[in-house]
């Protein structure tokens, strides 16, 4: 299934975010762990989304920003985001120069 990609220019928004390096492919084995990390740092989870995926979907996170990579000049100094507007909808966002 190939992959569709617009390019969007957004207000600067402040972000919460954790990184983590490792291989594209750990990602539904990392997901989890990074998840109980973000939420021990916060005050509340209350007002903020966030969604239990299952791992097939979160497989597809890494390899997805791969094809946006190759698709793009990525900005080194700015976070790749994962936006989840819903259960089943998520934007990946990769900032560029």
């Amino acid at each position: 299934m190939g992959s569709y990609f617009d390019r969007v220019e957004l207000e600067e928004v402040p972000l919460l975010c954790l990184r983590e390096r490792g291989d594209p492919g750990e990602v539904a084995e990392m997901a989890p762990r990074m998840w109980r990390e973000l939420e021990s740092r916060l005050p509340s989870l209350k007002g903020r989304k966030m969604y239990g995926l299952p791992p097939k979907v979160y497989a597809r996170i890494g390899p997805t920003f791969d094809e946006l990579v190759q698709a793009g000049n990525p900005d080194q100094t700015r976070p790749s985001v994962e936006f989840y507007r819903r259960h089943d909808t998520i934007d990946l966002l990769l900032p560029v120069e």
